[in-house]
């Protein structure tokens, strides 16, 4: 075979792996967002319970920081596969999305971070008398910071 032909056959096995490559990506992508997307979903339905728990937010916190991390750190290959490629607007709007995924998920988990920071379980006779008084428990203050729609897939 010829030198001019091995090269090209190289060239083609190496677009056809960065073909293969970008695919598992995209799946990985929509399959990560997907998750985090149920995370944060579980998340609202634990906040929106009369008593949530500090447990299980803290735990439900730390998964969605986990998935959102790995879903950033796909997008960060995806980026660089692109700009490989020479796909500068593709490597672009994966820039937004991460972007937007970050906007995302700190407005979803505002109110579970205030929820924490406040300590707002029901514990004390101070904080039920309050309650009382306002008609308002601290939990549901802590879910007024943020309004989640459950069924919005992250897009």
């Amino acid at each position: 075979m010829p030198h001019s032909e091995h090269r090209k056959a190289n060239k083609l096995i190496c677009v056809v792996g960065r073909m293969e490559e970008l695919e598992k990506l995209k799946k990985d992508k929509r399959s990560l967002k997907s998750s985090l997307t149920k995370s944060l979903n579980e998340l609202a339905v634990e906040l929106s319970l009369e008593a949530p728990k500090k447990e299980r937010t803290t735990e439900r916190l730390q998964d969605i920081e986990k998935r959102r991390d790995e879903l950033l750190e796909l997008l960060d290959n995806l980026q660089a596969l692109y700009k490989e490629m020479k796909e500068t607007t593709d490597a672009a709007s994966i820039e937004e999305e991460a972007d937007g995924i970050v906007d995302r998920v700190d407005s979803q988990t505002s109110g579970a971070r205030l929820f924490l920071a406040k300590g707002a379980a029901k514990t004390s006779d101070v904080n039920s008398n309050a309650e009382k008084k306002s008609g308002k428990s601290e939990s549901t203050c802590a879910t007024d910071g943020h309004v989640v729609d459950p069924n919005k897939q992250l897009e």
